[in-house]
């Protein structure tokens, strides 16, 4: 004979929230041990690529010509150079801003 199927059984009242937190847990055990796979692991990973020579002139000299006094624009343009790039190649113009919140950030 061919067997029949068995009708699912509905869960328990309850259950649902008891895997829901267990899964909850879990997840948050994950993040907090830096495990590969949690969103939090993957932004650690993330790194800009270094901005030297002409680019980190270039950094520079676009600070200073923003108005940032050349001290401070050398200081920001070694601290923030890869940053302000990334900000400057999505559109993000205002770099004094820019650098005021990297500090503050």
């Amino acid at each position: 004979g061919v067997a029949e199927a068995q009708p699912a059984k509905a869960p328990r009242p309850g259950c649902e929230w008891a895997a829901a937190e267990e899964r909850a847990h879990e997840e948050l055990d994950a993040r907090l041990e830096g495990r590969p796979e949690t969103p939090s692991a993957a932004l650690r990973e993330q790194s800009l690529p270094e901005v030297r020579g002409a680019e980190l002139v270039g950094v520079f000299e676009r600070l200073q010509a923003l108005g940032m006094p050349p001290q401070e624009a050398a200081a920001t343009a070694n601290k923030f150079a890869p940053q302000l790039r990334e900000l400057g190649d999505m559109g993000f113009e205002d770099w004094l801003q820019a650098a005021r919140l990297l500090e503050k950030y």
